[in-house]
């Protein structure tokens, strides 16, 4: 998973035809749609018991911890921010207990040795589909577009 900068980034340089944000790009030359949501959460080992105080992130950039934590209703936690190189490693880290995180639950794989935290309330993030706005478009784009649109994602 990119970082979300980095994606709204390669849509407006056409690096790429499609991207998946969780906010909407206002921007005159850019569609977006609303494809869903999905509902974030804390996520501890199972097995091991957790640093509570730490929270894995997927690089310094990420802010899903932040943004979540700004979201919750009284007491914000204090906590450290320690880094991962991508989701696998930080679905890894949390099922050893390196740490906690905040985490899509949909991502969450089967199996892990994870457990979510009930203490907090889900949080719910729109998941918004953006391209280009062309005067033409192709069919391939086109395609593509109404298969992107269509899709069951799982929480639509």
């Amino acid at each position: 998973v990119r970082e979300a900068n980095f994606l709204s980034q390669v849509l407006l340089s056409s690096e790429m035809d499609f991207v998946f944000l969780d906010y909407e790009l206002k921007r005159a030359d850019i569609v977006s749609h609303l494809v869903g949501h999905e509902h974030h959460l804390v996520v501890q080992s199972l097995k091991y018991l957790s640093r509570n105080e730490v929270f894995l992130d997927v690089g310094p950039n990420d802010l899903a911890t932040e943004s979540f934590f700004e979201k919750q209703k009284g007491r914000k936690p204090k906590y450290r921010r320690s880094f991962v190189p991508d989701e696998f490693a930080l679905f890894d880290g949390v099922a050893k207990g390196f740490g906690s995180a905040v985490v899509a639950r949909h991502m969450i794989p089967k199996g892990a040795s994870i457990r979510i935290v009930e203490e907090y309330t889900p949080v719910k993030n729109p998941i918004i589909l953006h391209y280009r706005r062309q005067p033409h478009y192709t069919r391939l784009h086109l395609a593509i577009r109404k298969a992107l649109l269509n899709a069951k994602y799982p929480h639509k």
